[in-house]
């Protein structure tokens, strides 16, 4: 058997330290970033998440998602930094 390590993950990658933040808060959100299959959408704390082609179909599915669980929704750009934010919890 031919085994590759996974590559580490890199704490100053802006999405992986906003997670990391979000996790740590125990903060529940939805996270819609770049993969390089297409466009991730992803629970804090899931393992894994659903990738799509488009960025616009994602972020239709994750706001779908995010205002069913009423937690917040959270945009990353193709460079990984939060580009929109919203608020679907309860006042």
């Amino acid at each position: 058997m031919n085994r590759k390590a996974l590559p580490r993950r890199n704490p100053s990658n802006p999405v992986i330290r906003e997670y990391d933040l979000a996790v740590a808060r125990g903060q529940k959100s939805v996270h819609v970033v770049l993969h390089n299959k297409g466009w991730v959408v992803k629970s804090v704390g899931a393992s894994k998440g659903s990738v799509y082609e488009t960025k616009e179909r994602a972020v239709k599915i994750a706001r779908k998602q995010a205002k069913s669980n009423r937690v917040e929704l959270i945009i990353h750009g193709r460079d990984g930094r939060i580009r929109e934010r919203n608020s679907y919890s309860p006042r």
